[in-house]
């Protein structure tokens, strides 16, 4: 059985901090992580609902099959599940999976790409896992597609337009909640297209800003770029809503790493000035040294700084893997990874780069093959799963942000 626990930060201890910087923490109180699934095959993503109440799981089970839970964030219970549509018969664990939830709290929508060219669909439903409209496959051969939602509701899918192909490209397009495609076809991510595009990550800045609302930002790993020997790098780029470049693609900030090694596996996010956080995976060419590192662009997508900085420490980790959100109360990027050898961990950046506090593994301690970390945040309200590889389960952990200002009361679940 399930229970709930709360924890209240003592008073004492926030006048204390009060006159010092904040250094926001990830509140666990007394809780366990969760198992959501066993025998997991690959890719587990999250998204919650903006009143914090409810959030999704998406997970290709054992069988190859797509599954999507919405949970009580109260009591971990499942609200509502559906498999009916996500019959993925040989899904290659090449792929991936995303969903998002609207910010409106009406539309979940869900989709993945098979890997290997073996195509992608996605399918939006109500927040009670009802289908709306019909299962969308934009064209065959692609891959690994990823989401977020326009200020109307609209939805935005980025998309490898066919892995291994020279010069495919990391394509976008716009779509209405019913799966009516409102954009004119595919328009390519990149403003040059050379070698390969691909593992795309995008978020929209819903506030407007510098620019206006729902410009979006795009980051892509593109092997036709030369930064490094090891010729993968993280490229990203800025469009307004209507798929308008603002920007030639541009490189993250990376120029303090090796020359020797590349640069992959970005994830994007937006914080509610505008400025950004592009994080990514770099690796020697020797390939056992990954660690996770954090780029930082100012709410006018230019770099705060040419170099990265180091989220993970963790020299040695294998498989790098990151999901970050923007936390209001904290002022920071809250951020989320795991590593095949170091397990699955959070930490807080603010917008400027700089680490507040210590990095707090989920799982309890920094070990275990921990992989496909994703997170998501409503309000100080945050879920963070990721999948144990040495027993191919699907976890989850339900935290509060706690500022470092103010007392918050935290919950957790434990088994």
């Amino acid at each position: 059985m399930k229970k709930l626990f709360p924890h209240m930060t003592l008073a004492a201890a926030v006048l204390a901090s009060a006159a010092a910087t904040a250094q926001p923490v990830a509140d666990f109180g007394s809780g366990l992580p969760v198992e959501f699934a066993t025998n997991i095959n690959e890719d587990p993503s999250v998204a919650m609902n903006p009143a914090g109440t409810q959030f999704a799981i998406a997970y290709a089970n054992a069988a190859g099959d797509v599954v999507l839970e919405i949970r009580n964030i109260s009591d971990g219970a499942i609200a509502a599940t559906d498999t009916t549509l996500f019959a993925q018969s040989g899904f290659t664990g090449d792929g991936t999976i995303d969903c998002a939830w609207s910010p409106d709290g009406t539309v979940v929508a869900v989709g993945w790409g098979v890997g290997d060219d073996g195509g992608a669909a996605f399918q939006l439903y109500s927040a009670l896992a009802v289908p709306q409209g019909s299962l969308v496959s934009p064209v065959d051969g692609v891959n690994k597609p990823v989401f977020d939602f326009f200020s109307d509701g609209t939805v935005l899918v980025a998309y490898e337009g066919g892995e291994g192909i020279d010069g495919s490209g990391v394509l976008l397009r716009h779509f209405a909640t019913n799966g009516t495609e409102i954009s004119s076809g595919p328009t390519a991510a990149a403003s040059t297209i050379a070698g390969d595009q691909n593992d795309a990550a995008v978020a929209i800045d819903r506030s407007g800003g510098t620019f206006a609302t729902d410009t979006i930002l795009v980051a892509w790993e593109d092997s036709g770029t030369t930064r490094f020997v090891g010729e993968d790098d993280v490229n990203f780029r800025v469009f307004d809503s209507s798929f308008a470049g603002l920007s030639a693609s541009a490189p993250a900030p990376a120029a303090n790493l090796l020359s020797n090694a590349k640069i992959g596996n970005p994830a994007v996010a937006l914080a509610s000035g505008g400025e950004a956080m592009i994080a990514f995976e770099m690796e020697g060419l020797g390939g056992d040294d990954e660690t996770t590192w954090g780029g930082f662009l100012d709410n006018a997508f230019a770099p705060v700084s040419a170099n990265a900085t180091e989220m993970s420490g963790n020299n040695g980790a294998r498989n790098q893997s990151a999901s970050m959100a923007w936390n209001a109360s904290s002022s920071s990027f809250v951020a989320a990874w795991s590593s095949r050898g170091s397990g699955a961990s959070v930490g807080f950046f603010d917008a400027s780069g700089t680490q507040l506090g210590s990095n707090t593994a989920l799982n309890g301690v920094e070990t275990g093959n921990a992989r496909d970390a994703d997170l998501a945040v409503a309000g100080d309200t945050a879920v963070a799963v990721w999948r144990d590889n040495d027993d191919d389960q699907g976890l989850y952990r339900i935290f509060t942000i706690d500022a470092g200002l103010s007392a918050v009361e935290s919950w957790d679940l434990y088994e």
